[in-house]
């Protein structure tokens, strides 16, 4: 398949490319800076709506991964923006200009994240669960509105709510993993909050399952079956570290550190979220995932 890729440089982004091609499909990126122009790199600014018609030229799919970190800097009014407009504008970029095009690509992968369910704490959530309270929760909402001209206009979407991605190249695993390999390794606040997860070759893996399965639209939880507590999680990166748990690190500390704001949503909230059944897992347990990762066995 030929497929056009936007938010292509991040840890996510890397890694899919890179098992893409693997598995024969041809990539076009979308850049933000005109000297990464090129065959395969094609030029758009979604916060001023602007892009390359000619990117959708021959394009069988197109997958959006773009948006600002939301665990970089503190989550001041301005930051909290900026997390919202990047991924509302860039998906109404990519679904204004699918819309318009004569050949539509045949399906939009559009991600979103768990945090759309908002703390539940000891609640199981799926993909019928309504949408929960906080920032993060009203900023998923609002991306996944933005994909509905797409499915209206008859582009099969599918919505990935991504959980905590792990893998040792990117994301919050390669913040952890210096700590806990010093001994540092903590507990966060009670330690009972859910944390729900997938590897980063799971998560690959969905987006090709997706790609191949004509039958399938709508949202997918892009997390493992195994859902673990704080405490769990953080007992299990000990283990096949061998470095045993340090302390816990305490509520109100978090929340001095990061923001209450920041602290709550991203740390001490509770998602225990039902994984999609369709899907055959590789890792569908952490403890062998962590093992994979860190490649140790």
């Amino acid at each position: 398949m030929n497929i056009l890729i936007a938010g292509s440089s991040g840890f996510i982004g890397t890694a899919l490319i890179s098992f893409l091609k693997s598995q024969g499909h041809h990539i076009v990126k979308l850049v933000r800076t005109k000297r990464d122009l090129g065959r395969d790199a094609l030029f758009w600014d979604p916060s001023k709506g602007e892009i390359d018609v000619a990117a959708f030229d021959g394009i069988d799919a197109v997958i959006n991964l773009a948006g600002e970190s939301i665990f970089s800097g503190r989550w001041t009014k301005e930051k909290k923006k900026h997390i919202l407009d990047s991924r509302v504008e860039a998906t109404e970029t990519l679904v204004s200009a699918m819309c318009k095009i004569k050949q539509a690509p045949k399906v939009f992968i559009q991600t979103s994240a768990i945090g759309f369910y908002g703390n539940r704490g000891e609640q199981i959530c799926d993909e019928t669960t309504s949408a929960g309270e906080g920032f993060l929760s009203e900023v998923c909402q609002a991306w996944e509105k933005a994909c509905e001209p797409a499915s209206t206009a008859g582009i099969r979407t599918v919505i990935f709510r991504f959980g905590l991605v792990l893998g040792a190249e990117g994301g919050m695993l390669r913040t952890l993993l210096p700590l806990f390999k010093c001994g540092l390794g903590s507990r966060l606040g009670s330690g009972r909050q859910w944390m729900s997860w997938i590897a980063i070759d799971d998560l690959t893996g969905l987006f090709q399952w997706a790609l191949t399965h004509r039958e399938f639209s709508g949202v997918v939880n892009a997390v493992s079956p195994e859902c673990v507590s704080n405490a769990t999680f953080t007992y299990a990166l000990c283990h096949v570290l061998h470095r045993p748990p340090f302390f816990l690190l305490p509520a109100w500390l978090l929340r001095f550190v990061f923001g209450r704001e920041k602290a709550d949503a991203l740390l001490l909230s509770s998602a225990r979220v039902r994984s999609c059944a369709s899907y055959d897992f590789l890792y569908p347990g952490l403890q062998a995932a962590l093992r994979h990762i860190l490649r140790r066995q």
